[in-house]
């Protein structure tokens, strides 16, 4: 996930993203999408709202740090 921009604005934030999801193996494709969330302030921080939470498929492969040793 890459960060695009972030506008703040009566008391709402509009943060723009960009997510690259890519399929696994030697002719795996990468595919970029740009999303834009809208946050209000809530709890003492910002939460996404208006919408639903985006959901990413991925993998302990892609979030894990590689084995030493």
């Amino acid at each position: 996930m890459e960060w695009i921009d972030t506008i703040v604005e009566a008391g709402e934030a509009w943060v723009t993203v960009s997510v690259t999801e890519a399929d696994q193996g030697i002719f795996g494709s990468y595919r970029p999408e740009t999303y834009e969330f809208r946050l209000s302030p809530a709890a003492g921080g910002w939460r996404i709202t208006h919408q639903e939470w985006p959901w990413f498929e991925c993998s302990a492969d892609s979030i894990l740090p590689e084995p030493k040793g």
